[in-house]
């Protein structure tokens, strides 16, 4: 089956924090990829795909040619939403070098425990597609 969200967290994750001009080099980043609470470790970036449904195979049915992948990233900051608003613009730019479309956000979905920004992003991927 065609995916591409391994490839999307991979991705982010140089940008952000490996990459020697990444803007967290060195710095304290933590990632996550579960919707289950709010993380313990922040500040912190969650990157969930909410699906990667197929759009077209090939003529015999037998492979996926393309695929509509739908991620939803969630910035957490304990103390300020402008923090957390910085964090997920870093990872929106790394999204669109992908191709990818911003279809919701940034909105701010704070709670008692974290600052929370919130946006998703929507890309059409074809089999042989590279994110780079």
């Amino acid at each position: 089956m065609l995916s591409v969200k391994n490839k999307v967290n991979a991705r982010i994750m140089e940008r952000l924090k490996t990459d020697a001009d990444a803007p967290y080099y060195a710095k304290d980043l933590f990632f996550s990829s579960t919707n289950q609470g709010t993380p313990a470790e922040m500040p912190c970036l969650n990157i969930v795909s909410l699906g990667e449904p197929q759009t077209g195979n090939d003529l015999e049915h037998n492979s996926q040619n393309f695929i509509i992948s739908t991620i939803e990233l969630r910035s957490y900051d304990k103390k300020s939403i402008t923090n957390a608003i910085k964090l997920l613009d870093l990872a929106g730019d790394v999204m669109i070098s992908m191709r990818y479309e911003l279809i919701m956000g940034i909105e701010d979905i704070s709670d008692s425990s974290a600052k929370i920004a919130v946006a998703r992003f929507r890309r059409l991927v074809g089999a042989g597609d590279t994110l780079y």
